[in-house]
């Protein structure tokens, strides 16, 4: 599959869609630690103003940074299936929707309310507010189902959930060490996803940015795997 005319893009890039509409949006990823663990946020640029990530970086830890040209990695939305103006409208919305959930961060619910878990069960409303829809799944995000929510919320999901598979080895170790770190400081809630480990889809940050990149919403599985392994490896060989 072609994801667009490209998968990481550069500043220059997305400032030059951003004046082309007055808004750009992009996913961006950075590597983290000895593990080189990738870690995903949601960007929004307007015209005129700096690029800043909203990203989820732990539990109870929503967090709002500008743009490093230094950590980050850019992966630009820009669709070719619906209209300029169309598009325009759903940046608009997207972008209204991140704004309110930073405003609830700081003035309303704080950071307490958005919690990390590994189940991709939890919604974000269209108010800017966490919401559970399943009493059989501990409620929170990853930093890659809080950017698939966050889009899902305003009617433009950017993956076909039922095209991920289960997870695999690696996933599952992953979800392991998750469980395992959460239960040193939050036991209570790293209790409910003992059950969750290997069984609930992992979506990985370079899967998300490149279903974002492609030129199909939402994307299929096998649309992305394979550019995103080799987005991964990129990314890890140039940490």
């Amino acid at each position: 599959m072609i994801l667009g005319e490209h998968v990481c893009v550069s500043l220059e890039q997305l400032q030059h869609a951003a004046q082309r509409s007055g808004l750009a949006l992009a996913l961006t990823i950075e590597t983290l630690g000895a593990r080189q663990e990738l870690h995903l946020g949601v960007l929004v640029l307007s015209e005129g103003e700096g690029a800043t990530v909203l990203h989820m970086s732990g539990h109870q830890r929503l967090k709002r940074e500008a743009l490093s040209t230094d950590r980050h990695r850019l992966f630009l939305l820009r669709p070719r299936s619906v209209s300029d103006e169309l598009w325009v409208d759903r940046m608009e919305a997207i972008a209204g929707l991140w704004g309110r959930v930073w405003d609830r961060v700081l003035t309303r619910g704080g950071a307490d309310e958005w919690a990390f878990a590994i189940a991709p069960e939890t919604s974000v409303r269209v108010s800017g507010q966490p919401e559970s829809r399943s009493d059989e799944h501990t409620p929170g995000f990853t930093c890659s189902t809080f950017a698939l929510k966050l889009f899902e919320a305003v009617g433009y999901p950017l993956v076909r959930s039922h095209t991920w598979p289960p997870p695999d080895a690696a996933d599952r170790a992953w979800q392991e060490e998750v469980v395992r770190t959460l239960q040193r400081y939050f036991p209570a809630h790293a209790f409910g996803m003992l059950d969750e480990v290997g069984a609930v889809p992992r979506y990985r940050p370079e899967q998300v940015a490149c279903a974002a990149a492609s030129d199909r919403h939402p994307a299929m599985y096998e649309d992305v795997r394979e550019v995103a392994d080799c987005v991964a490896r990129m990314l890890r060989a140039a940490s």
